[in-house]
């Protein structure tokens, strides 16, 4: 049987992770004729994460691998890592197993046989998270907002609660590693690379230790997947900008034919200078949309993301 390869992001776990690492070789034992291979990414933790992998034991059917960073680079990193990792590994193929889960518990890793089931006829299974432990309304709200701005803004059908919790396979990785950007925002980019079938999940709540993703870098990752995804915010804003300057001329233009229609006396040359500095701005405004449409193509051009994708040859 192909291999099957996790990758683990992991950021100040030293209290969770033994805890962890318990539940997961307890799943991984119950899977039958597989080979794994487990691949934790420190991302730059302060705490003792990195001597806890350090001393994670291999059995005949489990190996652990470590990645460390020089400091915290962000989580979308640390699966870049993983997954560059595990393209690398001599054992890695096209048709091996590929996993994605955060190392936090609250990606449940009795997930983990339902996910190799399914990755025996899909090629990329995407978890969908129904419903989380201890999280309130204010965080479902958001994310739900930011999935329906997502979608508005670049197109993709990005259901509400899909997260950094997958299975693909090798082939599908591979076409993921094409996308060279450095703004990663995995979530669209894995969705690029092959359109997952969808299965729902419930999170846990934490039990240990504390959530690391503050309100800072969640919105940071929203605007990440956003501007990264799509120029459609840099064309509305011009748009908006020259639809507003163009109204207010013509506005203009019109109020004062209304003065003149009445009998008002203008001061000489106040006309003049008007509609010339109104006409200006509406040529301006119109040259900031075109400016904007050639940036968002140079936006594209700059990503080199790759043409087409093959799912299969014959």
């Amino acid at each position: 049987m192909n291999p099957v390869f996790l990758v683990l992001p992991c950021f100040n776990e030293e209290e969770a992770l033994p805890h962890f690492h318990r539940q997961l070789i307890q799943v991984l034992e119950t899977v039958p004729d597989r080979d794994f291979h487990a691949v934790w990414v420190d991302d730059g933790s302060r705490d003792g994460t990195w001597e806890v992998i350090r001393a994670l034991p291999d059995s005949p059917r489990i190996r652990h691998h470590g990645i460390r960073f020089v400091r915290n680079y962000g989580h979308q990193s640390a699966i870049q890592a993983g997954c560059e990792f595990v393209a690398t590994h001599p054992a890695f193929t096209p048709d091996a197993s590929v996993l994605m889960l955060d190392s936090d518990g609250q990606h449940p890793v009795t997930e983990i046989p339902r996910i190799l089931h399914e990755l025996e006829v899909s090629r990329h299974v995407q978890m969908l998270r129904t419903e989380t432990e201890g999280v309130g309304r204010t965080k479902k709200s958001t994310s739900s907002l930011f999935y329906l701005v997502f979608r508005t803004f670049t197109g993709m059908d990005l259901p509400d609660g899909a997260a950094d919790f997958r299975g693909l396979r090798g082939s599908v990785l591979l076409n993921y590693l094409r996308f060279n950007e450095s703004g990663r925002f995995n979530r669209g980019l894995f969705h690029l690379a092959e359109p997952p079938f969808y299965l729902n999940y419930e999170a846990k709540a934490r039990t240990h230790g504390v959530s690391k993703y503050t309100l800072v870098k969640m919105l940071r990752l929203a605007f990440t997947g956003i501007t990264h995804f799509s120029n459609r915010p840099l064309i509305l804003a011009s748009f908006a900008a020259t639809a507003f300057g163009f109204t207010v001329c013509i506005g203009y233009f019109l109020f004062e034919f209304y003065r003149l229609w009445n009998g008002r006396v203008f001061q000489p040359g106040w006309f003049t200078l008007m509609a010339w500095i109104s006409m200006w701005g509406m040529i301006l405004s119109f040259c900031m949309l075109l400016l904007s449409v050639y940036v968002g193509r140079i936006f594209d051009e700059t990503k080199k993301r790759p043409i087409y994708l093959v799912q299969e040859k014959k």
